[in-house]
């Protein structure tokens, strides 16, 4: 069996295929994933087309699975831009062409061989709604409700950052709290047990992010890293505790460094998803192993619990 993103044909060493074990009890299958859909500005979001994906992972990463139908391809394009979100209406271009994309992609689930997940990552305003309006976010698989740029003072404020992680729990078309932990890790005083009380309780999982996981390289500051590595312990600890489903997400831009050395195209890429990629998930998942957050919390694990996840109705 080819595990999750581990190509076919690549050789690995007994630990690397430890950790590839570990890795592919974790995840399913890559979710939270950008295709060129999510690139509108000048810039790359998304390296590859939705069937380039479908024909990497059909080729590269599922073929020969005998557990390939609960392999899955989960989608989380971008919607308006993240560096400046604004509220987007019914007729905006980027609302009908992210609904053309969906009608595509559920005309073409009874012919992949592993499951297709329609979905976005929608930004969140400053006040707390997201961008989308309720009659695309409703037709979707998965809402992935993400900050990117906001004000300054709700961007590091401890009590904005609650309320505006809180706030999109309450709409119903909202699945996922996307990389709560980005930019927050280093302020001080979030009340993050309320932050994930309040995902219990109103079903909507939490987003552990492996693209903004540390990773030590040779420009690392290894005492920085080794905070960071802390922090994250801590946070993912308080995780466990609360209760609160996860989700685990790549969040990928591209995929081709997987196939052995191939480069992105583009330089903005080059850091991921390939062999950093690969170690970020697994050196969480040991983390994840460490702090009690059994494969079994996650929603991610497998297509129908995916499914189930994302059709169990919020509360």
């Amino acid at each position: 069996m080819s595990e999750f993103m581990i190509p076919t044909g690549i050789e690995s060493n007994p630990e690397q295929e430890q950790e590839e074990t570990r890795l592919s009890r974790y995840v399913g299958g890559p979710a939270h994933v950008h295709t060129t859909e999510s690139s509108r500005w000048g810039y790359v979001e998304g390296e590859l087309t939705l069937g380039e994906q479908i024909t990497y992972l059909n080729e590269h990463v599922y073929a020969g699975d005998p557990e390939i139908s609960n392999r899955f391809l989960a989608l989380g394009e971008h919607t308006s831009n993240p560096g400046s979100p604004e509220r987007l209406s019914e007729a905006d271009p980027i609302v009908l062409s992210l609904e053309t994309q969906r009608q595509h992609i559920d005309s073409l689930k009874a012919e992949t061989g592993f499951a297709l997940f329609t979905g976005v990552e929608a930004n969140i305003l400053p006040d707390g709604n997201i961008d989308i309006p309720p009659s695309l976010a409703e037709k979707l698989d998965l809402v992935i409700a993400s900050r990117h740029a906001l004000p300054h003072d709700i961007e590091k404020m401890p009590s904005e950052i609650v309320r505006t992680l809180t706030t999109p729990m309450t709409d119903g078309n909202v699945d996922v709290i996307g990389h709560p932990n980005r930019f927050t890790w280093d302020v001080e005083g979030v009340d993050w047990p309320a932050i994930f009380e309040a995902a219990k309780q109103s079903n909507t999982a939490i987003e552990v992010n492996a693209s903004v996981f540390p990773i030590l390289n040779a420009e690392a500051d290894h005492q920085h890293y080794d905070q960071a590595i802390e922090w994250w312990r801590g946070w993912l600890s308080q995780l466990a505790e609360s209760g609160a489903p996860v989700f685990f997400g790549a969040d990928f831009h591209q995929f081709r460094p997987l196939q052995g050395g191939e480069q992105p195209t583009s330089d903005r890429l080059q850091s991921g998803p390939g062999t950093k990629m690969l170690l970020r998930f697994s050196r969480l998942a040991k983390i994840l192993e460490e702090v009690g957050i059994t494969p079994e919390r996650g929603i991610t694990t497998r297509a129908d619990k995916l499914k189930q996840g994302l059709e169990t109705p919020k509360d």
